[in-house]
């Protein structure tokens, strides 16, 4: 069953129907009310969102089962969505170009080289690269992880890994897992970052294995997923 709720889209302004493909409860940001981060893709534009629900702390339990929990019959949930929903939006005017680095750094070039493709229409680049900027970004994360540490927060326990060596070797969609799990025990957890990593992840594998051309809003989007990703996990 695809979970839903039908709800206003920030790309496109529609009344629609946005399909949820990302949940998981974020670590408690305050005192009176918790967060839960999800990732979803609007029916009508078929772009896709990313964005936090506030919901207070007496409220419907938030873990990977609350989906289940609180559909209809179709699969709707908008009833856990009537509390304060933040979407990921985009700034005005050239919100693409990026400094969040030295000049310099690899991270930067890759990003003046996108900022370029943007301005080329060039956008199936556009998500190769942004896919290769977190790529960069998760084995540099690899690189001074406690394998020992890192395990104890996984829960999936078939996600552990015995060495530095094994994980490097493994696929970028686990790497994402590992370094952000999103079933560790809040405080610990990043699903925010999870989702913005594999959205971006999988905006470069359609690139580069499917035959439509990227649009520019297919661009724009995988764009924001990666600076926002960029950002978070710089914070964290």
């Amino acid at each position: 069953m695809t979970y839903h709720i039908i709800k206003n889209c920030p790309m496109c302004h529609e009344a629609t129907r946005l399909n949820i493909v990302g949940w998981a409860p974020l670590y408690d940001r305050y005192g009176d009310s918790g967060v839960t981060s999800f990732a979803a893709q609007c029916a009508n534009c078929r772009r896709f969102v990313s964005g936090n629900l506030t919901y207070p702390q007496d409220g419907p339990l938030m873990d990977e089962n609350t989906l289940e929990k609180h559909a209809d019959q179709t699969g709707n949930v908008s009833v856990l969505f009537r509390n304060n929903i933040e979407f990921d939006r985009k700034g005005e005017g050239k919100w693409y170009l990026w400094s969040v680095s030295p000049p310099e750094s690899e991270i930067n070039k890759f990003m003046n080289q996108v900022d370029t493709c943007m301005s080329h229409a060039c956008y199936d680049a556009v998500a190769l690269l942004c896919r290769k900027v977190v790529e960069i970004t998760i084995n540099k994360m690899i690189d001074v992880v406690d394998i020992e540490v890192s395990n104890s927060k996984i829960k999936p326990k078939a996600d552990n890994v015995s060495s530095l060596d094994e994980l490097k070797g493994k696929e970028l969609s686990f790497k994402i897992r590992y370094i952000f799990p999103p079933e560790a025990e809040r405080g610990e957890n990043r699903p925010d970052i999870y989702h913005l990593a594999q959205l971006t992840r999988l905006f470069g594998n359609k690139s580069a294995h499917e035959n439509t051309p990227f649009t520019h809003e297919d661009a724009e989007d995988v764009y924001a997923f990666t600076q926002k990703f960029l950002r978070s996990a710089r914070g964290n």
